[in-house]
């Protein structure tokens, strides 16, 4: 039987914006739902700038702008560019770069400590 690609491409969505709600959620010091990255959710000024945050550290991680689109349910990759862009406006590029060396090192760190 033939694994549902559709289905398993929309929990892959879904727990990047769940990692990227988590990181969001640390940094404004405030619960931010996963649900409110998506660009769906409407142009609340309380979501605007995590969807930004989320952008550019999803970026980060070496995911395509339309990758990222697509978890964030924009319209198209050019809205993921604005919102990066915005978020190394407010913070530097240095900053998602640190943030997600450290989530490779987080994983590989819990890779090694089961592998032992």
């Amino acid at each position: 039987m033939k694994p549902n690609t559709e289905i398993i491409k929309a929990n892959a969505e879904k727990k990047w914006r769940e990692l990227a709600a988590e990181k969001a959620t640390q940094y404004f010091g405030r619960f931010i739902p996963e649900v409110n990255l998506k660009a769906t959710e409407g142009k609340f000024k309380d979501w605007v700038e995590p969807r930004w945050y989320a952008c550019a550290y999803l970026r980060a991680h070496g995911l395509s702008l339309r990758k990222i689109a697509n978890i964030l349910h924009y319209s198209d990759h050019t809205s993921v560019m604005h919102g990066r862009d915005k978020a190394r406006e407010r913070w530097t590029k240095e900053h998602f770069e640190k943030i997600a060396l450290a989530d490779e090192q987080d994983v590989q760190g819990k890779a090694w400590s089961m592998a032992a």
